[in-house]
């Protein structure tokens, strides 16, 4: 809900020829966000140890990525 929200605020403001500048902290919150979700979706389709250690690291980045965005 937060990604839309700052997304609809930056068109607002965008209309009103303000610049919002992206940190370089939001960058890397969203780095970390795409692995993570990439590592919880492609989890499923595989076995054993290495499933439970991708979910583990998806599970993991998840949090870091919502520690980042705080």
């Amino acid at each position: 809900m937060r990604e839309f929200l700052v997304s609809g605020l930056r068109e607002h403001l965008a209309g009103e020829e303000v610049v919002v500048p992206v940190s370089l902290a939001a960058k890397w919150k969203t780095a970390v966000q795409m692995v993570a979700l990439g590592c919880l979706i492609g989890a499923p389709v595989l076995n054993g140890a290495e499933r439970a250690w991708t979910e583990t690291a998806g599970l993991v980045l998840l949090w870091g990525a919502a520690a980042l965005s705080v």
